[in-house]
């Protein structure tokens, strides 16, 4: 993994008392202007969620459901599937040609949440196309509150895909390696160097650090599955 270990051990803790992860849902965001929408059952396509961690390749994930070999750049939704990104990210709006031509910022956004996460679901992006038979987006944890989570995740019919990584250790150290080189993107998105470069990174594992950050990736992924448990058929947890 190229990592330097450090367990705490009293004065001797090279990292202190440890880092302060935010746990779920207790340190969740309180957006000014919640949204309060709800994907309807009445619309053509079918609605789905993607939640999941940083690292867990879900970046991948966008990649593949946007696949389309009519287009050439990955960030070109297809007909069939139209898979947003971190649409709610606090620092930015990722994906949606049409959501950047109609002059959508992290400002407007979150000034209209609700009217933004309805266009995500009923409107076409691009222009032009379709059909289209599935449309969603990725969300992380602290990117929506608890009660908006809750309008998308209760209804039966929007599909729920939760990526989970087992190996949490590999999952932080290639979190540490992207704080450090401010990389978060898919591997396939990279030159076969910078990504041998990424991999040989190495990164210092406090044990504290390590130990608050696996209680908060916890707490988000317990609460997914007493979520599931009212209608488990909507869920697919993968890992």
């Amino acid at each position: 993994l190229g990592v330097v270990a450090h367990a705490a051990s009293g004065n001797d803790d090279p990292c202190g008392r440890g880092h302060a992860y935010r746990t779920w849902p207790r340190d969740g965001i309180r957006p000014q202007n919640p949204s309060t929408y709800s994907p309807p059952a009445t619309l053509r396509s079918t609605s789905f969620v993607v939640l999941a961690a940083p690292r867990t390749a879900s970046n991948s994930l966008v990649k593949a459901l946007n696949a389309d070999p009519r287009h050439t750049a990955w960030y070109e939704q297809g007909p069939t599937v139209q898979m947003h990104a971190e649409m709610f990210d606090p620092n930015a709006v990722w994906g949606g040609q049409r959501f950047a031509a109609a002059g959508w910022t992290v400002a407007t956004r979150d000034a209209n949440r609700t009217e933004f996460m309805r266009q995500l679901y009923e409107l076409d992006d691009p222009p032009g196309v379709r059909g289209a038979q599935a449309r969603g987006f990725k969300v992380f944890a602290h990117q929506l509150s608890e009660p908006e989570l809750q309008l998308l995740t209760r209804p039966k019919h929007v599909l729920k895909i939760v990526l989970r990584r087992q190996d949490t250790l590999s999952q932080y150290v290639s979190k540490l390696r992207a704080d450090e080189v401010g990389w978060w993107g898919a591997p396939e998105l990279k030159s076969n160097a910078t990504v041998a470069a990424f991999a040989d990174l190495r990164v210092r594992v406090c044990a504290a650090d390590y130990a608050n950050w696996l209680a908060a990736e916890a707490s988000w992924y317990d609460w997914m599955v007493d979520a599931a448990r009212e209608h488990p058929e909507s869920w697919l947890f993968i890992s």
